[in-house]
């Protein structure tokens, strides 16, 4: 009997929460709503990655800045930032962080380096490198004593020094960051690659 009358209970929430949830949505305003759509079916026709009816707010809050940066591309790039690296950009910073990947081959963004290909981040590590090659203390932790004794012995050059550097460790490690992995698939059809840096978000 009890469990009868509970169910009952139960039932008469439940309906009241679906009438709330029908009044919520049906005011949505009509021009909201069309953006929301628009943006859906701008998801569809490209494939992009993100499932916008996991939260009508979130969706609508994505779609408004992905109705400002209109680029694809751009847009193929604020999804993964926002989805798969769970951070939030601004429309203007994630046009920024665009230009940066077109234009270096790299970007950074708190926390991840995005790069394309191996061989950008490998000069960014030798300029790193050459930088860190003339503060004694850095220099003083990125070799051991017999290391810095057969630097100085030998009269190793600063370059020579560099290109050593270079080949007994990875890239990465010289930036501070993880090995990359594959990030997501750009407009051209090009793999965009992540590191995560360490550093705080």
């Amino acid at each position: 009997m009890n469990t009868s009358k509970n169910t009952s209970i139960i039932s008469k929430f439940i309906t009241k929460e679906i009438e709330h949830i029908y009044q919520r949505y049906n005011s949505i305003p009509e021009d909201e709503l069309n953006n929301v759509k628009q943006f859906i079916e701008i998801l569809e026709k490209n494939h992009l990655n993100f499932d916008p009816y996991r939260s009508y707010a979130a969706t609508k809050a994505t779609a408004e800045i992905c109705a400002e940066l209109e680029d694809i591309d751009i847009i193929r790039l604020y999804l993964f930032i926002l989805d798969d690296l769970g951070l939030d950009i601004k429309a203007e910073d994630t046009k920024e962080v665009y230009m940066d990947l077109i234009e270096k081959g790299y970007c950074k963004i708190p926390g991840y380096y995005l790069y394309k290909d191996e061989e950008t981040m490998k000069e960014l590590a030798r300029d790193e490198l050459d930088c860190k090659l003339d503060d004694t203390e850095q220099v003083a932790d990125m070799f051991d004593a017999e290391d810095l004794a057969n630097l100085w012995v030998f009269g190793t050059s600063k370059q020579e020094a560099a290109k050593q550097y270079m080949r007994d460790n990875e890239w990465w490690e010289i930036l501070g960051c993880e090995q990359g992995e594959e990030g997501y698939t750009d407009y051209y059809g090009d793999m965009i690659y992540y590191s995560l840096t360490g550093e705080e978000v």
